[in-house]
């Protein structure tokens, strides 16, 4: 969604719920028209041909950037795990290294 500028995503999130442009204009203090040529742009941004389209694309995207986002988690995570084994490792090597001294 990053194609996307912070108020078409605004756009989005209305189109995606059914909101008419009349409707989108009015709930972001804009024009018809100005709504009309900025969903043209999108269109264009995100390679589809009307509001459906974009629809599918929105939603697709967004499950994109969770799976993402949850990879992402994971990883760090994963990484957490690891740093805690070793300083577990390392902990019982020094009691270890203690007790023959």
């Amino acid at each position: 969604m990053q194609i996307l500028t912070q108020r078409q995503r605004q756009i989005m999130a209305l189109l995606v719920h059914g909101q008419s442009n009349s409707d989108i204009a009015y709930e972001l203090s804009v024009s018809t028209q100005t709504v009309k040529n900025m969903l043209v742009d999108m269109y264009g941004r995100m390679g589809v041909s009307g509001r459906v389209g974009a629809a599918v694309w929105w939603v697709d995207e967004a499950e994109r950037e969770e799976r993402e986002e949850r990879r992402e988690r994971e990883r760090k995570r994963a990484i957490e795990e690891r740093k805690e084994r070793e300083q577990k490792r390392k902990k019982k090597g020094r009691e270890k290294s203690r007790r023959i001294i």
